[in-house]
C-alpha cells in the first residue's frame, strides 16, 4: 500500500468510501474551510477565560495573600511564584492568539488569496512572525543556561 487510499476526503469523515480527493480541484475548498475553522478558533479563544484580554485582567494581588502588614515569607514567594505563571500563561495565549492569526494569512496565501490580505494583515503577518522568532530564541537562550539541551526544547515545543 502506498497510503493514499487511506487519506480522507476533503470534508468527508475518512470513512474509507476508497475514493482518493483530488486535492488539486479540491484545495481551494479544504483551506477555505480550514480557514474558518482557524478563524472560528481564533474567536472563541478571544471570549474565552484563557484569552489574552481576559488573562490580562484577572489578576491576584500582593495584598490578597496577605491578612497584616508583618513580614510573611511565604506569602511574598507565592505571590512572585503566582506572577511568573500569570504573567507565563498570558503570553501563552497572546502567541496562541498571534500564531492563529498568522496562520490565517497564511492560508489565504496558500489558496492564492493574497490580494485578498490588506497592507495592515501582512505587516501583522511578518510583526508576529519576527515576535514569535524573538521568543524562541529567547526560549533557547534560557534553556542553554538551565542547562537544557536543545533537544529538550525541541520536544517541550511540540
Amino acid at each position: 500500500m502506498d497510503g493514499e487510499d487511506d487519506m480522507a476526503e476533503p470534508g468527508g469523515s475518512g470513512g474509507g468510501s476508497g475514493k482518493k480527493p483530488d486535492l488539486r480541484r479540491g484545495g481551494e475548498h479544504v483551506l477555505k474551510e480550514f480557514k474558518k475553522k482557524i478563524d472560528d478558533a481564533l474567536s472563541e479563544l478571544e471570549k474565552s477565560p484563557g484569552g489574552r484580554k481576559m488573562m490580562e485582567r484577572k489578576q491576584l494581588t500582593e495584598a490578597a495573600l496577605r491578612s497584616g502588614s508583618g513580614e510573611f515569607h511565604e506569602a511574598d514567594a507565592l505571590y512572585r511564584r503566582y506572577k511568573t505563571v500569570h504573567t507565563s500563561l498570558t503570553q501563552l495565549s497572546k502567541d496562541l492568539e498571534d500564531q492563529l492569526v498568522a496562520f490565517s494569512v497564511a492560508v489565504l496565501a496558500a489558496n492564492g488569496e493574497l490580494d485578498k490580505v490588506d497592507v495592515d494583515q501582512r505587516q501583522e503577518f511578518w510583526e508576529i512572525q519576527k515576535r514569535l522568532e524573538a521568543r524562541r530564541a529567547h526560549h533557547k537562550g534560557e534553556d542553554k543556561q538551565s542547562g537544557k539541551s536543545e533537544d529538550d526544547s525541541k520536544t517541550v515545543e511540540q
